[in-house]
């Protein structure tokens, strides 16, 4: 009878352990940027110091790149977007911090073709001991309910209404909205 129970265990062990970073290949960045190709669609682990880190974009949904510097050898983008705006400004701030010091960061993620080039899509970054999961929450579904969302009726200027709170959005006149829209400047 425990031997069924035991057998289970033993699977859930091995799927959790197979989807850790953990099992991510330790690749070298100047071997990334030699051969790309190789690499394609794997989950890879690297050390890198960082060349350039952007303030994460968006309310809700955040995007956030950086790139990573091979010593003058060649540079790798890495992107992270979802969301989890909290948890991408933690990883921001400490991929900034490690910037700042001239340290190197350790990444895991998946090398994808990008519109823009080879990219890495980030699961994890480490400096020191700190490692964030990119992936992880809390993502904005745990703040709002399942109808208040970014573009939904409820959510109006990064915040959730409830009720009959939603306020009345009276359209500014079309001469104003041509101006705003094509960024010239109408004069009468």
């Amino acid at each position: 009878m425990y031997a069924k129970y035991l057998l289970v265990l033993v699977a859930v062990a091995a799927v959790v352990g197979m989807a850790s970073p953990a099992t991510a290949k330790e690749i070298d960045l100047s071997a990334v940027m030699q051969n790309p190709h190789q690499f394609m669609n794997q989950e890879i682990r690297m050390s890198a110091p960082i060349a350039e880190n952007t303030v994460p974009k968006g309310g809700e949904y955040r995007t956030w790149s950086f790139v990573l510097d091979s010593c003058g050898k060649g540079a790798l983008s890495v992107q992270e977007s979802g969301f989890n705006p909290e948890t991408i400004e933690k990883a921001y701030r400490l991929v900034e911090k490690a910037r700042l010091n001239g340290d190197k960061v350790t990444v895991t993620g998946k090398l994808e073709e990008t519109k823009a080039g080879t990219a890495l899509m980030l699961t994890s970054v480490r400096h020191g001991d700190t490692v964030i999961n990119t992936d992880e929450g809390p993502f904005v579904e745990d703040y709002y309910g399942d109808d208040i969302y970014p573009g939904s009726p409820r959510f109006y200027m990064g915040r959730a209404y409830y009720g009959s709170d939603l306020p009345e959005v009276v359209a500014p006149p079309a001469r104003t909205r041509l101006a705003r829209i094509s960024g010239c400047e109408i004069k009468d």
